[in-house]
């Protein structure tokens, strides 16, 4: 029976056999970053879609776009906000889209059902008028005690 003999592995299996940790980085596409940042996405899911440790992109942000990764997708995320936006505007005034005009009109210009202030306003002023009401009673109460 033969020994067992201990497999040497080549040494291109071992890439810091050549002075070069880890594997080769991967192609990042920086288009595809800008879309996937525009949609929504935050660095941990772009690095997920590329396969990459969110670190390596943040630093392979810095050392390809010469601007950190926080900075970056911020303008990036502003871009498909702005887009977005747009579209929505569009739809409300070209459409017609009643849902649309009313969200816009909430969400960008505050409106509200219920605006704020109205209900402390209305409450005192249906405590006031309450208020009218029994000093009108109570005169008409005592306008008919004067009568008898």
């Amino acid at each position: 029976m033969a020994k067992n003999k201990k497999v040497r592995k080549s040494p291109l299996h071992n890439a810091s056999f050549y002075g070069i940790p880890g594997h080769p980085p991967s192609d990042i596409e920086w288009d595809i970053v800008d879309r996937l940042i525009e949609a929504g996405n935050d660095g941990v899911n772009v690095a997920a879609y590329f396969g990459i440790h969110p670190e390596t992109l943040y630093r392979r942000c810095q050392e390809e776009q010469n601007i950190g990764f926080a900075k970056y997708s911020r303008e990036r995320r502003r871009k498909g906000d702005s887009m977005l936006l747009a579209v929505q505007y569009e739809k409300a005034l070209m459409d017609r889209d009643n849902g649309m005009l009313v969200w816009l009109g909430k969400n960008r210009l505050e409106q509200s059902d219920n605006p704020k202030g109205a209900s402390g306003f209305n409450g005192k002023l249906a405590g006031f008028l309450d208020s009218l009401k029994k000093i009108k009673k109570s005169s008409e109460f005592n306008e008919d005690s004067d009568d008898n």
